[in-house]
């Protein structure tokens, strides 16, 4: 029994099968010039001794791991957010496409020097041959030193000027022209008192967002006084935070929300449907990326949708891509939004 629970290496295999360890290696590394006989013999042997090559083995061979890295920079959103989740499961199904494991990693604080020291062990050591990274800042130091190291990064929402490495892959959303599109589908309505629910401009999106709204505001003449410009991050939680502190000051309201995207709009609506004030016949809401949720909640969401499977699935293609040294893989790529209208918007006169 203890010889069966002992760990089955090559050169076991090498003895169960009579051959030389040097002979089991090239086997495994699929090496050619080994008999069909031979080779039949010890995938035999391993196959029921149950051994498989050591990844540290492969590395050394020059062989890929064939895995990549999903890094989610963000605690506190990974398991909360649906939409969230489904970006996950959409990273993982684009990497099983593309014949890849993937390993997922929480960054809680890229700042940390343990969680940074976590994150460059992974590429250092080799057990990833590119790295998936979602969440991060628009400028995240972290990410900029392993770009500069030279390993293959997908970055999903990144902005920065500048910066074409051959390393660095890009998948954005199309989020200033669809902030626009939010604005200007409530101007449209007749809404001229628009307020802005803005999310965290440290990240490309947010900033984007909030660029995209105010050119509309300007544009088109409306009225968005300081006070209906909420800083509110991504969550429920921060659009409820930010819209119930808004209401307790008695500052009268605009006719019409934008909110950065879904789970803040969530947010606003309970902190609406609190001090009694009714969506949309009081004030009109609308978001941005389409959350699941978003049908299900009172009123419906009106929103912007994005194809979050074509996103991802082209951004792992691009980044396999890279690392099969393909030419002419573009780096960056943005992907637009299609208006999804429910409930949440009234039609008015001029105000």
């Amino acid at each position: 029994m203890r010889e069966r629970m002992a760990k089955i290496d090559s050169v076991a295999i090498a003895k169960l099968a009579g051959v030389s360890r040097s002979t089991v290696s090239k086997v495994m590394n699929q090496y050619p010039n080994i008999s069909a006989q031979t080779r039949d013999r010890i995938l035999r042997v391993a196959k029921e001794q149950g051994y498989s090559p050591n990844l540290s083995a492969r590395i050394l061979a020059g062989k890929t791991t064939e895995t990549l890295g999903f890094f989610f920079f963000g605690r506190d959103r990974f398991s909360r957010d649906l939409l969230v989740n489904l970006m996950i499961a959409t990273v993982i199904e684009a990497a099983a496409s593309a014949g890849f494991h993937i390993l997922t990693y929480i960054v809680s604080d890229s700042e940390n020097a343990s969680s940074a020291a976590m994150v460059k062990d992974v590429f250092h050591q080799r057990r990833i041959d590119a790295g998936i990274i979602l969440g991060a800042k628009n400028h995240e130091p972290l990410v900029e030193e392993l770009v500069a190291e030279g390993y293959i990064l997908g970055v999903f929402d990144q902005s920065l000027a500048g910066h074409e490495e051959p390393n660095r892959v890009v998948a954005n959303l199309d989020d200033e022209a669809t902030a626009r599109k939010a604005v200007g589908y409530l101007a449209d309505l007749g809404h001229r008192k628009v307020g802005i629910l803005n999310g965290d401009l440290g990240r490309a999106a947010g900033a984007a967002k909030s660029r995209g709204f105010l050119s509309v505001v300007a544009e088109r003449g409306l009225e968005c006084r300081p006070e209906w410009r909420l800083a509110a991050d991504f969550s429920e939680d921060e659009g409820y935070r930010a819209v119930r502190h808004f209401l307790a000051g008695g500052q009268p309201l605009p006719t019409a929300f934008a909110a950065v995207n879904d789970e803040v709009a969530f947010g606003a609506l309970l902190a609406f449907a609190d001090r009694g004030i009714r969506v949309p016949e009081d004030v009109s809401l609308i978001g941005i990326d389409d959350h699941p949720l978003s049908s299900f909640v009172k009123p419906g969401l009106t929103t912007f949708a994005y194809d979050f499977h074509e996103v991802f699935r082209d951004l792992i293609q691009r980044v396999v891509a890279t690392l099969s040294g393909e030419g002419g893989v573009p780096r960056l790529r943005s992907f637009p939004s299609m208006l999804k209208i429910r409930h949440s918007c009234f039609e008015i006169g001029e105000s």
